[in-house]
């Protein structure tokens, strides 16, 4: 099901936060610069078109945020990008098995490289209620992996090492293909 702008208006005055895709929810690790100008851009023009400022993109099917061609045609026109692949976003960039030596948020290292996570790579879980690539969860079993995904967060921000109240890790939470049930 496509959503109508009336139905993006709808979750906007429910208090959502309004993000931007792509044009045509291509691979974005695929196109050319131009493509990328469209896809990218054009998201965000069309949705200023209709009343909203998005100052964050999401990048479909999560590829193409470890392509610095397409990073920095994100990072002319949003503020942040969220990609999926984990489940706690590191305040400080440096939680990640994958690149444990990264030590900050920076985009690129000091050889140029891009950092594995940063302002347009944030980290994130999606949840799925029906697809057809995965399993149709009942509204309590989805409910049950929503409060496990917050409770993930508690070893990083609730500890003996942490008793300053700081936070250091958070969950970001995203539903994708979200549909009613008959």
């Amino acid at each position: 099901m496509t959503m109508t702008w009336q139905d993006i208006a709808a979750l906007h005055r429910d208090g959502m936060d309004i993000e931007s895709y792509t044009m045509t929810h291509a691979h974005l690790n695929t196109l050319s610069a131009a493509a990328l100008n469209y896809e990218i851009g054009g998201s965000k023009q069309c949705f200023l078109n209709h009343g909203y400022n998005t100052t964050i993109f999401g990048y479909p099917v999560n590829s193409g945020s470890n392509m610095s061609s397409v990073v920095n045609i994100v990072a002319k026109y949003y503020s942040l990008a969220r990609t999926g692949s984990d489940s706690l976003m590191y305040l400080h960039c440096n939680g990640y098995k994958e690149d444990s030596r990264q030590t900050d948020c920076r985009t690129y290292s000091a050889d140029g490289k891009l950092t594995y996570a940063n302002r347009y790579d944030i980290r994130s879980k999606s949840f799925h209620h029906i697809s057809n690539s995965y399993i149709a969860y009942t509204p309590t079993q989805l409910f049950q992996q929503f409060v496990q995904r917050v409770n993930s967060q508690l070893q990083y921000n609730n500890n003996n090492n942490n008793k300053d109240g700081t936070i250091n890790a958070v969950p970001i939470i995203v539903y994708h293909n979200l549909t009613y049930r008959d």
